[in-house]
């Protein structure tokens, strides 16, 4: 469904037209479906998906067209306030003519306009969209990283209010608490490895990693996240992980991250992860993530070995924090 229709003036003069398109929509499933068909694997899937079926979390795209035709857009993927910004494309002959700045400042005005909370995104760090994103707002999250943060009433007062204390339930990964894991993620605290089996170490976002598990439905191949669901308002506060070990074949990985306060429900996170037979389950905890590390002792880990400055500190090249080995039989 389109819901916002004008026109936008390129920098050359030509006069093209901007529209919101929501999803799903058949009518603009093919020109956006070809549009981005440069998207490979599960990006390809995740797009085909949005435009053709309702979704968890509501799917926009902000485009300028020629007739129909479009030549540049941008993605939000969304729940309760929560979005992902993704799929950042201008066709390569219509570069360099304020497409994409347009098309942002629309964009930021009607995130604030429908009470939008907080965005994330990932870019090239240093990179021409990177300052592109800081002018409209956007915060890199620590030196040299190219994830990013926007937030209506700032960060510290977003961040207060997300990880606020409150009920909360445990739930499967699903399409809706898709956005909300990236915030999780990427928050400020002290642990390193946060999904091993995803390869999440530091302030990483979950808009790549977490699909594949989106796209199992549910059958348990790719792997499995459960995630601690807090209500009001809504928040993903704590999520646990396995997967297949990407070097080792065979080896199932299990991992384990919450926000500060909410670590005492590590263990029921655990509980709810459905395991395949036959497998012994390793998890790696660095040395700054003791919660963690007593998590996994709760759950029946065993402490089998230490990595000795395996991690890299996030404002240095040098590996400096050990990484303890952790293993329990499946």
């Amino acid at each position: 469904m389109v819901n916002a229709t004008d026109s936008a003036v390129l920098k050359s003069g030509e006069k093209v037209s901007y529209s919101v398109v929501r999803t799903p929509d058949g009518e603009w499933s093919g020109p956006l479906g070809e549009f981005l068909g440069h998207k490979g694997g599960l990006w390809h899937w995740q797009i085909e998906k949005s435009l053709t079926q309702p979704l968890g979390c509501d799917t926009s795209y902000y485009i300028l067209h020629r007739d129909g035709v479009p030549f540049s857009g941008v993605m939000l993927a969304e729940s309760q306030g929560i979005a992902i910004l993704g799929h950042v494309f201008t066709s390569e002959a219509d570069r360099r003519q304020g497409a994409c700045t347009q098309i942002m400042e629309r964009l930021m005005d009607d995130f604030r306009v429908r009470g939008g909370r907080a965005m994330t995104l990932s870019t090239g760090y240093d990179s021409a969209p990177f300052h592109l994103y800081k002018k409209f707002g956007f915060e890199g999250l620590e030196p040299e990283n190219g994830h990013m943060w926007y937030a209506e009433d700032g960060l510290k007062n977003f961040d207060d209010a997300f990880f606020a204390d409150g009920e909360a339930e445990v739930e499967s990964l699903d399409w809706a608490n898709w956005p909300l894991t990236t915030v999780l993620y990427t928050c400020d605290a002290p642990a390193r490895i946060r999904s091993a089996p995803f390869g999440i170490i530091g302030r990483v976002s979950t808009e790549g990693s977490f699909l594949s598990v989106l796209q199992a439905n549910g059958h348990g191949h790719a792997g499995q996240v459960s995630v601690l669901m807090k209500k009001d308002p809504e928040a993903a506060v704590g999520a646990a992980s396995w997967g297949y070990d990407r070097q080792w074949p065979g080896q199932l990985v299990l991992d384990l991250f919450c926000h500060a306060a909410f670590w005492g429900r590590g263990p029921e996170l655990l509980a709810a992860l459905e395991f395949p037979a036959g497998h012994r389950h390793v998890a790696y905890a660095d040395s700054q993530a003791a919660e963690k590390r007593e998590a996994l002792l709760a759950a029946g880990f065993e402490h089998v070995s230490t990595l000795p400055e395996w991690v890299p500190s996030p404002d240095s090249d040098k590996s400096v924090t050990d990484v303890d080995v952790m293993v329990r039989k499946g």
